[in-house]
């Protein structure tokens, strides 16, 4: 299985706790909310400062990167994570996602300036305690545990379901990616009928 089926995947897994017409609609109205830009109009941030959205470029673009269809920049996943940020986050939630995106920073060293094999290491480091994380958590309370808020989880957990999450509900990624038709098939209001001899 490739690296991108096997996040697909997850993703699938982590979303599945609501219903596919609660994610749908949380989706739809929150890339709703993207301005449909010009080339040379911006998106308007209100959450995210110019570093943290580059930082949000880059690492969501290491999670999806582009290959033979496009990857997380292309689908504006930064723009979606802002929106998420200030519609759907609380302020705990918030500063918590704050702080993790801080923490890819280290002394003299921002993220954005390491070069990718650097970044990779950062963001796998940061997975694995994830997974510890989660793993501990379903040992001590059973796989259905832990917050329902994104300030509770591990940054990158956080910053992975986002990315999934605004991929795959992007027109982008269910089009391209998934090759999702909203109304598949198709429709003939004037087909004939045809007498049919028992």
């Amino acid at each position: 299985m490739d690296r991108r089926q096997v996040l697909k995947s997850i993703g699938v897994a982590a979303l599945a706790q609501l219903s596919s017409n609660e994610l749908f609609a949380l989706a739809s109205e929150t890339h709703a909310q993207l301005q449909d830009l010009g080339e040379t109009e911006r998106h308007i941030f209100r959450s995210l400062d110019p570093l943290q959205n580059g930082t949000v470029v880059v690492v969501s673009e290491l999670i999806l990167p582009e290959t033979d269809t496009p990857g997380a920049k292309v689908a504006k996943v930064n723009e979606f994570v802002d929106v998420m940020l200030t519609d759907w986050f609380n302020e705990d939630e918030r500063a918590s996602f704050y702080r993790g995106l801080a923490g890819l920073d280290t002394e003299g060293q921002r993220f954005v300036d390491l070069d990718e094999a650097a970044q990779v290491a950062a963001l796998t480091e940061l997975e694995e305690h994830a997974l510890e994380v989660q793993r501990g958590r379903e040992e001590s309370f059973g796989p259905s545990s832990g917050s329902d808020s994104s300030a509770d989880q591990p940054f990158f957990t956080v910053m992975k379901w986002l990315t999934l999450y605004g991929y795959f509900t992007s027109r982008v990624g269910m089009e391209q990616e998934l090759a999702h038709e909203i109304f598949p098939g198709s429709y003939d209001g004037c087909a004939p009928v045809r007498k049919i001899e028992v």
